[in-house]
């Protein structure tokens, strides 16, 4: 019975060493199951890496094409405003030309007016005022401005009715303007509200007649006489 037991002890140790696995083949296997995973991960990397190639392959190309319209739209609206801008400028530039012209213009009228027109003062003797404001305003005093019937006898086309204080007869001096040839015109100056009686004027008078009451309105009542007289 013992030899019987022995041989069965025997026989399964036997089994079981030749069942055991070689650790060498086990650690081979072990290897080849790492190369086989290590062979997937490089795949499942590649495979990564291309869409992430493709992912910023297009939105390099999106970038690309924002920053393409971005920049026509700028350069769109960037050229609208200059244009605008050259429109506003040379329609500006066109005004003020226009504006300067007609300045020159109305300039050259004036100068020719007080260069050439003549003016015989009237009444009252101290005439002071008058003679520095046209004198200031560049009008040929020297030779154009007359203070005695002497001087004007010639003639001249506009009388200053000198009546600075007041003190000069109104119905003489409705005489004297009545009296003048049919063009020339009259300018009344007084400073104390003594106004000129307009309703003894003749009718062809009425219309060549106009009143300065301050020193102020000479020189520009005296131009518009003269522009109206042409």
């Amino acid at each position: 019975m013992k030899k019987l037991i022995l041989i069965s002890s025997f026989i399964f140790i036997c089994g079981t060493v030749l069942h055991a696995q070689d650790p060498v083949k086990v650690l081979e296997n072990r290897v080849s199951q790492l190369e086989s995973d290590k062979n997937s991960l490089l795949w499942l990397l590649g495979i990564l890496t291309l869409i992430w190639g493709v992912i910023v392959f297009w939105a390099k190309k999106l970038t690309d094409r924002t920053i393409k319209n971005t920049e026509e739209d700028f350069r769109k609206k960037t050229e609208e405003k200059l244009a605008g801008i050259e429109m506003e400028m040379v329609k500006a530039i066109n005004d003020k030309r226009n504006t300067i012209d007609r300045a020159m213009e109305h300039s050259d009228k004036e100068g020719v007016l007080l260069a050439t027109k003549r003016v015989y003062v009237w009444g009252e003797e101290d005439f002071a005022i008058i003679k520095k404001v046209l004198k200031n305003a560049k009008f040929n005093v020297s030779e154009h401005f007359f203070v005695t019937d002497e001087e004007a006898k010639e003639g001249y086309d506009i009388l200053i009715v000198n009546n600075q204080n007041g003190s000069l007869d109104l119905d003489q001096v409705v005489k004297k303007v009545n009296g003048l040839p049919d063009k020339t015109c009259a300018m009344y100056y007084n400073v104390t509200r003594l106004n000129f009686p307009t309703d003894k004027l003749s009718e062809e008078k009425q219309d060549k007649v106009n009143f300065a009451n301050g020193a102020a309105q000479i020189y520009g009542n005296l131009l518009n006489l003269m522009k109206y007289q042409g």
